[in-house]
């Protein structure tokens, strides 16, 4: 019987529903976004473009947004210890959003450079359910539409699109690399296309099967069915005109 810990690990639930955001998803949640307030979408697309846990980035602060390198540091949590840091690139975009709602510029340029300014001042519940009503806006229902179905997403996005396994550990802050390997699991479009050729191998090997009898096929307007039957009347006239006998007859009831 699986552990607790090794259903926790896998990209579905113990009913076997899927645990992580699509594609189509997370644009989807995306474009939900940009109708709330500017902090909430600042959020979002922080949870969307780094894979960050919730509260990582709710303990986020000014002096770690690197606005030159478009590098976020995030103050890995779940580790035995404090203090370990990651660096996670992030589009440009989203660094000036960063700066332009949270005023990142003014605030890097204190004596501490923003270090005591959190630029979400949020409770673990209200980050939640700012997520959550994104999610609901967006479509999204299930136990992925969360903040850690954004984290798995961003995950089965990476591996997707190529990204090796070591890195993308190292954007997540997992602390082993098997943590990291469950999102190869994940049926994306590579597997679909490989998944429709096998279909297609398939049905080129094992047609459909035949009628009853065989030949009561649907040839009715294709060109085949003419070819055939201007030979059948070609016969029966020829037959009829030559030799109207009893056995013309039977031949041409059953043609």
């Amino acid at each position: 019987m699986p552990t607790r810990h090794r259903m926790e690990l896998g990209l579905y639930d113990a009913r076997g529903h899927r645990k992580y955001l699509t594609t189509a998803e997370r644009t989807a949640f995306v474009t939900a976004a940009e109708e709330k307030p500017r902090e909430v979408r600042t959020l979002c697309g922080l949870l969307v473009h780094t894979g960050c846990r919730l509260s990582e980035a709710l303990g986020l602060t000014a002096d770690r947004v690197d606005l030159r390198a478009d590098l976020v540091v995030f103050e890995t949590l779940k580790k035995r210890r404090s203090g370990v840091y990651r660096a996670v690139p992030v589009p440009h975009t989203l660094v000036d959003m960063l700066d332009l709602v949270h005023g990142l510029r003014p605030l890097q340029g204190r004596t501490d450079r923003g270090r005591s300014h959190r630029l979400w001042p949020w409770s673990r519940m209200t980050g939640w359910r700012r997520v959550c009503e994104v999610m609901a806006r967006a479509g999204v229902r299930g136990p992925h539409a969360s903040p850690k179905g954004l984290r798995h997403g961003f995950g089965v996005a990476a591996v997707t699109a190529g990204v090796p396994l070591n890195l993308v550990q190292k954007w997540l802050g997992h602390a082993q690399l098997s943590t990291t390997a469950i999102y190869a699991d994940a049926v994306g479009e590579e597997e679909h296309a490989i998944a429709a050729r096998m279909w297609c191998s398939q049905e080129q090997h094992h047609p459909a099967p035949l009628p009853p009898h065989g030949y009561e096929m649907p040839m009715k307007g294709h060109a085949l069915h003419r070819r055939l039957l201007g030979s059948v009347e070609m016969r029966t006239s020829a037959c009829w005109h030559h030799n109207p006998s009893r056995k013309c007859r039977e031949e041409r009831a059953m043609m």
